[in-house]
């Protein structure tokens, strides 16, 4: 526990804070290994729909909790003031969005919306009340808990066992993705996992069992990088580097073996995912078990340090701990230059997401374009070069999450993370200065998984998974980081009520916080269920039960109306079934949900040219034919839009249409433009 900040006691057990604290942390220990087959959204719905009932279920119980006691909490401004200035940064970037459902749900792959960052804020929030005067141990056990089915269902990729069939586009072409369906997500998320499995592996004094399991845990974890061949985990992970200097510096006092033990484990942090992919499963276990023996056998005890001296961060400490960081600051700096000709290839098409992403905050530089809409603009301001190479790729994301919020929110939304950041980093920092010993270590563990994923998230996406981690982290820190009675006395926002029985305020108390989860959960389910459906929609289309079809595709429409993708397989299947004015209704409505996105507006041009004989339909190709052309000017489908041109008659706008640089290549020759002749 913290010296000067341990909980009160009253003799009674608060069970409520004890719920909150499972709510808090079942993110942590349910997401990771969620996964089902469903559709092409399979791994990623059930980790958004986690993440989403956790915050409705702390907010009900927040709200409930305040309305039985009567009272609240003064807040603190370094804390819940900055998670309301970012809240309310979220709320105006996707009000002001001219792409409103796109900015408060996100694309139908991630759902990195508005909505997953106000619940990432309410995670954050309770997070931080529940650990004020809590020791961090509950947090760094979820973490690695939650590790566990990651790292199991790499080792049975790894070893050819994997029971499922999984498309090549999932994994780009490697055979170990493991449970997020990505092997950067997954490599991303046993980055920010190694340092807390470490921080048990290399506590003082703790049962050598404890710590020989939680170093084979990191061992496997940092083996299975390796095999994801992800670099933005390799790097990441270097974060753990911490946790080492920190067991390093908490056995000084018990000799110097004791002290520099710990140091082979760095040098597996560092040589393990580099050389993990190279290993088999027994390999990997075998090196797992030398590491793990290794931190089982790792002396040293915890010892009594005056407190006083302890938070005055004494010069010599102070000199040490500069020259450790400015050591390691050149150790990662002399990695990366020594890596740079690999940095620079895997960065690869990112150069050209960030400077589109620039752009696009430039044109809305005060609120952004909002949140995940960033592929509504990416094909209408790419260059020639990126079309050249990937004409086909429309990315959705910057790969950055700094890029994505700066393009998404603008200015204010930038500024309110950027503080929300560095009020977590001091956070940390003053929890790691009042701390000693094996609480220390455990700081050290959150502090390094709190770097590594602000490390991934400079070159990757806002992953619901991932967002939630970190929220974890961040709202533990600052819970930890807080200083004695920062909380404030208790406020009663009205005097009268507090006075009432205590029954009554309870009663109440339960039932606002029923109406709140029953308000929120139907909303918060919905893709689930949409997703769910749209999973039998496919297995009925392959059995080729046409009603099935129509059936299921209906009910996941009930549930997320706004999803484009789904109204173009409704398009598609009336495609199918000769339904021409249906599918051309459907796939409409899908480019209409999805503004920016030239396939989409290619399928309804096309789907008005099958009706050019009826009344209205020339107008409507023509229309979709230019939308395409506006959404990509520099696409592949140029060909195609210039032919459809040619055949009512607009020779100059064809010629116009071919003389942009870029790609040619399309169907000019085609069924569709062939049938637009007149």
């Amino acid at each position: 526990m913290i010296p000067g900040r341990r909980r009160p006691s009253t003799g009674r057990v608060d069970h409520l804070g004890d719920v909150r604290l499972g709510l808090c942390l079942l993110p942590l220990l349910v997401v990771p290994g969620l996964f089902h087959r469903s559709a092409f959204t399979v791994f990623t719905v059930p980790k958004a729909s986690v993440v989403w009932m956790s915050a409705v279920l702390l907010s009900g119980l927040g709200l409930g909790r305040l309305v039985a006691r009567g009272s609240f909490h003064r807040p603190r401004w370094t804390v819940e003031g900055v998670l309301v200035l970012f809240g309310v940064a979220v709320v105006v970037s996707a009000v002001t969005s001219p792409a409103g459902h796109l900015a408060w749900w996100g694309v139908g792959v991630r759902w990195s919306g508005a909505w997953t960052y106000l619940a990432f804020l309410v995670v954050i929030a309770a997070t931080s009340g529940t650990f004020r005067d809590r020791s961090p141990l509950p947090a760094v056990v979820a973490g690695v808990v939650g590790a566990l089915p990651v790292v199991g269902y790499a080792l049975v990729q790894v070893a050819g066992r994997d029971p499922f069939e999984w498309a090549a586009s999932l994994s780009f072409g490697v055979s170990v993705m493991s449970t997020f369906g990505n092997p950067n997500f997954s490599s991303a998320f046993l980055a920010m996992t190694v340092p807390l499995a470490l921080s048990l592996a290399l506590r003082l004094g703790a049962h050598p069992i404890v710590r020989g399991l939680t170093g084979v845990v990191a061992g496997l974890a940092l083996a299975c990088i390796g095999h994801l061949a992800s670099l933005q985990g390799q790097i990441a992970v270097v974060a753990s580097l911490l946790v080492v200097a920190v067991g390093v510096s908490e056995r000084r006092r018990s000799g110097l073996l004791a002290s520099l033990w710990p140091l082979p484990v760095g040098l597996a942090v560092v040589v393990l995912p580099l050389v993990g992919g190279r290993f088999g499963v027994a390999e990997m276990v075998g090196l797992s078990l030398v590491v793990g023996g290794w931190c089982a056998a790792c002396p040293g005890v915890e010892t009594e340090v005056d407190a006083s001296r302890r938070a005055r961060w004494l010069p010599g400490n102070m000199a040490r701990w500069t020259v450790a960081v400015v050591v390691a600051f050149v150790a990662v700096g002399g990695i990366v230059w020594m890596a740079r000709d690999r940095i620079l290839s895997a960065l690869g098409e990112r150069w050209e997401f960030w400077r589109v992403a620039l752009e696009v905050f430039a044109d809305r530089p005060l609120t952004g374009l909002g949140l995940e809409t960033f592929g509504t603009r990416f094909a209408e301001l790419r260059g020639p070069e990126h079309v050249q190479i990937s004409a086909a790729h429309l990315s959705d994301s910057p790969h950055s999450v700094p890029f994505g919020l700066l393009a998404g929110g603008g200015i204010v939304l930038a500024c309110a993370y950027g503080l929300l950041v560095a009020v977590t980093g001091l956070a940390g920092v003053r929890a790691f200065r009042r701390t000693k010993g094996n609480e220390r270590v455990l700081v050290a563990g959150l502090c390094s998984a709190w770097t590594a994923f602000h490390l991934q998230s400079l070159v990757s996406v806002d992953l619901p998974a991932l967002i939630v981690l970190h929220a974890v982290l961040a709202g533990t820190l600052l819970g930890i980081g807080a200083g004695p009675g920062a909380a404030g006395p208790d406020t009663p926002p009205l005097s009268w009520w507090r006075h009432r029985p205590t029954g009554v305020r309870a009663g109440v108390g339960v039932l606002t916080g029923l109406v709140v989860v029953g308000l929120l959960v139907g909303p918060a389910l919905r893709p689930l269920r949409a997703d769910r459906a749209h999973h039998q929609a496919m297995v009925a289309l392959v059995r080729g039960e046409a009603e099935e079809v129509d059936r299921h595709l209906a009910e996941a429409l009930r549930a997320v109306p706004t999803d484009g993708i789904l109204w173009s397989l409704q398009g598609e299947v009336h495609r199918g079934a000769g339904r021409a004015e249906e599918a051309y209704r459907a796939s409409a409505l899908a480019a209409e949900l999805r503004p920016g996105d030239p396939v989409m507006a290619l399928r309804a041009a096309r789907d008005a040219v099958v009706l050019l004989a009826r009344p209205g339909y020339l107008e409507r190709a023509t229309a979709w034919y230019e939308t395409a052309l506006a959404a990509d000017p520099l696409g592949p489908h140029r060909a195609e839009v210039a032919g459809f041109l040619r055949a009512i008659g607009r020779m100059d706008r064809a010629t116009d249409v071919l003389a942009a640089p870029g790609p040619a290549a399309g169907l000019a020759s085609g069924p569709v433009v062939a049938e637009a002749k007149p």
